[in-house]
Order: structure tokens, then C-alpha cells, then sequence
């Protein structure tokens, strides 16, 4: 049964009936949930001692994991946490955590110790603006531990859960890529190869624009690899308009999604399966966009290239679907 006061549909998912001990304290939640359903947003809720309640919306999980920091308010007397979950969907309410000030502040501190200042003033700027502070500079981490941060979101929390999800997943959907290589890029297009060559389904089909200079080498590769019968060369004159030709290239196929390669970018092996797993849920989408990292040349860290919104004006200027 939901919870009294629960949405229509809400079911309970987590409830800790004594929550004095969180009043006017950081609470940190931590959440797993299953792979292979469609994402969920959980509804947390903080009851209050006069009837009243505080509600967040809390961040969808990314690969299995999702996470939520921020204040409990003074007078909190019960938390619950609630979702409208369907048959294939599944939370895990993996930790319910208090954190002093103190605590926070110190990892403030060490982590970011130019942010001090302004968390301190935060505290004098009401709790909301404490809270919008306090999660914005304690969830940062380093760049250099983006790395290891990387390698753990690769793996669902829920045990072999992204093995089960990937290996249900049709091959029916088409996926199509495009990708031009200059002469002076061969050796970076190879490794984009070879990230295809090893994919754990490799049903998919690409279209290379390269240049006169290239080809027999290219095609050698191809060959090498076994992609000749994914892999199709197309030859570029040297004034051509390499833009307008991929877009071109990409109307002009028939795979049922189509996205757009850069020389030199490397997939991870399970890449197009996860991507059918995706594409084969609930339908309704037009465009899918994915986050990447590079290798820093001058200093060798794993640096994230992320898009966090939807920009109408980028979307125009620079070739923004499919990166």
C-alpha cells in the first residue's frame, strides 16, 4: 500500500519512521536500480513535525547508480522515499546516511579549499541557499580521480545486471555510423576500428570518407580487422566539403539510427549493446546523445566531455547530435 499522502501509482520504497536524528542535518542517499528497466526519478520526501512535508525529486540513476545530498529540515520527523515503478522496474535503497556540517565542511575544505568562502556565506544566506552550496562543492571530485570514477559507472550495482540486460537485447535495431578521415588521421581512424572490431555485437554498419592517398592502406585495414562487411570507403576529391558530405551520408542511410564518428574515438566494448538495449525499450525517441572522455596530451589524465543541457543555439553552430 502507498504511504498515506502518496501520489497515485507511488509505491513505497523506503521509509525510516524515526528521523529526529537527521533534523537540520546533511543527508546523503545512495540508490541502485535495475539496468534493464526504464529510468526512474524517486520522489523523497521529509514529514515534518506539524504535517507538513518537504519533497525533492531525486536524480535518475546513471547505469544502475543514482545519488542525492542535502539538508533535512529542522523539524523532520519521518523520511520516506516513493516511486511509480511499472513491472520491469526495480529500486534499491542502497544507503540512508547523516553528515554532520562539520563533515561537509571539512570536505569542502580539502577538495576544494577556493570554495570555502562561499560556503561559509552560505550559511548566513538561509538553508537553501546552505544546501544548493553544500551539494554543488562536496559532490565535486578531482579530475584527477575521474578515471577510476569512469571504470565503477561502467558496471551496474545490481549483481550482473548489465550482463542480463545486454545479452535480452535485440540486434533487430539498425545502428549506422558515418566518419571522414584525412590522410593525416589514418593512424587515429584505426583506432576507431579497432574499438568497432571488438564490440560484443558487432551488427552495425559504417561509411568512411577518405581521401585518394589513404584508401588502399584503409581498405587494408579493413580487411585485416574483418569489417569488410560492415565497412564501406567512400572517396573524397580534394575540395570536397567533408561536412556536407557526411550529412549527406548519414540521410542517406538506412540504418534506422545514425550517428556521427570522429577519427581517433574509441568505443567501449559493450557501447552497441547498450545502445540496443536502450533503443529497444520504450519508443518515442528522436535523438540519443552520449558523454565521452579524452586523454589529455599534456598531462595524460582521462578528462569527462560532458554536455549537461540541451542547447538549441549549440545545437545549430556545431555538428552536436550523435557526439
Amino acid at each position: 500500500m502507498p504511504p498515506e499522502g502518496c501520489p497515485s501509482g507511488m509505491e513505497s520504497v523506503f521509509a525510516l519512521d524515526d528521523a529526529g536524528h537527521l533534523r537540520s542535518r546533511w543527508v546523503r542517499i545512495e540508490f541502485s536500480q535495475s539496468f534493464s528497466g526504464q529510468p526512474v526519478r524517486p520522489l523523497l520526501r521529509f514529514r515534518r513535525a506539524d504535517g507538513s512535508s518537504e519533497e525533492w525529486i531525486l536524480p535518475a540513476a546513471v547505469l544502475g547508480r543514482g545519488r542525492w545530498i542535502g539538508l533535512a529540515p529542522a523539524d523532520t520527523v519521518r523520511l520516506e522515499i516513493v516511486a511509480r515503478l511499472s513491472s520491469d522496474q526495480e529500486i534499491r535503497i542502497d544507503r540512508v546516511q547523516a553528515l554532520s556540517d562539520a563533515r561537509v565542511a571539512w570536505d569542502v575544505l580539502l577538495r576544494h579549499p577556493s570554495r570555502m568562502p562561499h560556503y561559509v556565506l552560505s550559511r548566513l544566506r538561509g538553508r537553501r541557499k546552505r544546501g544548493v552550496m553544500g551539494r554543488t562543492a562536496f559532490d565535486l571530485r578531482r579530475v584527477t580521480e575521474f578515471a577510476s570514477f569512469a571504470a565503477a559507472r561502467r558496471r551496474s550495482l545490481e549483481p550482473e545486471g548489465l550482463d542480463r540486460a545486454l545479452a535480452q537485447a535485440p540486434a533487430a535495431t539498425s545502428l549506422g555510423f558515418v566518419m571522414a578521415a584525412s590522410d593525416e588521421e589514418f593512424g587515429a581512424s584505426l583506432k576507431t576500428l579497432r574499438s568497432l572490431a571488438v564490440q560484443s555485437q558487432p551488427d552495425f554498419g559504417l561509411t568512411i570518407a577518405v581521401f585518394a592517398g589513404s584508401r588502399d592502406a584503409m581498405e587494408g585495414e579493413i580487411r585485416r580487422l574483418g569489417l569488410q562487411n560492415c565497412v564501406s570507403l567512400v572517396v573524397l576529391p580534394p575540395d570536397a566539403d567533408t561536412e556536407g558530405v557526411l550529412l549527406s551520408l548519414a540521410s542517406r542511410s538506412s540504418a534506422q539510427w545514425v550517428a556521427r564518428l570522429r577519427a581517433g574515438d574509441e568505443l567501449d566494448d559493450k557501447a552497441l549493446l547498450i545502445l540496443r538495449a536502450f533503443l529497444s525499450g520504450e519508443g518515442g525517441h528522436d535523438v540519443v546523445y552520449t558523454d565521452s572522455s579524452e586523454v589529455d596530451r599534456w598531462t595524460g589524465l582521462l578528462l569527462p566531455q560532458l554536455k549537461p543541457d540541451w542547447s538549441p543555439i549549440f545545437f545549430k553552430q556545431v555538428d552536436y547530435v550523435g557526439r
